[in-house]
């Protein structure tokens, strides 16, 4: 025991760096499993959502309010996949971000756009349909096209007012001698955070 305890008062001598196991010093195994992950997405997300869009818009088939939210569903999928290419490179570089800040911070907001957008139009379609089986003839009225459109828009307002302030935060930071984008620490330093949260 008495061998454990001087171990512990002298950090030095444990058989591992202390900065293995920070969070922002991540091994060169995760650098190549996330690039892999992050290029099968973006082919399989452009693909997919390109073609959903095609099917969607094609000109003589008739659009209902869950084909409306649908499409924005696609749209903001293909918004992610915007954001990929950059993330890619970012993990190819073993977690160096070569692009300067307001790329990171452009990247970074696409991809918070994309998930409180995704959730938001998922959502509606959810009450969409529970609408169309629950109440199918009062609620014909609520589901029409022009209203999900008008909803949509809503989505995307609310979904870019709560994630402009990353476009005001510094995302790329100075870390182990790369710079480093979206490799959260601490989060006190975001501005708008609790805006964020709340909604």
């Amino acid at each position: 025991i008495s061998e454990m305890a001087s171990d512990m008062a002298d950090p030095s001598s444990l058989p591992y760096s202390a900065n293995s196991c920070l969070p922002h010093l991540p091994p060169r195994e995760a650098s190549v499993a996330l690039s892999l992950f992050y290029t099968v997405l973006l082919v399989f997300s452009a693909l997919g959502n390109i073609l959903a869009l095609c099917l969607a818009c094609q000109k003589d088939k008739k659009i209902n309010s869950t084909g409306v939210y649908l499409v924005h569903l696609a749209v903001s999928d293909l918004l992610f996949s915007l954001a990929l290419p950059g993330k890619i490179t970012y993990y190819v570089l073993d977690f160096s971000w070569p692009f300067g800040d307001g790329l990171c911070r452009l990247t970074a907001f696409i991809m918070y756009l994309n998930t409180y957008g995704g959730v938001y139009l998922m959502t509606c379609v959810s009450v969409d349909r529970y609408l169309a089986v629950v109440c199918t003839h009062q609620s014909q009225r609520l589901r029409s096209t022009g209203r999900a459109k008008l909803i949509c828009v809503a989505v995307w307002v609310l979904a870019l007012l709560q994630n402009v302030p990353l476009l005001l935060t510094p995302m790329a930071k100075p870390m182990a001698g790369k710079l480093t984008c979206m490799e959260y620490v601490s989060v006190e330093p975001i501005l708008g955070l609790p805006v964020m949260v709340l909604a």
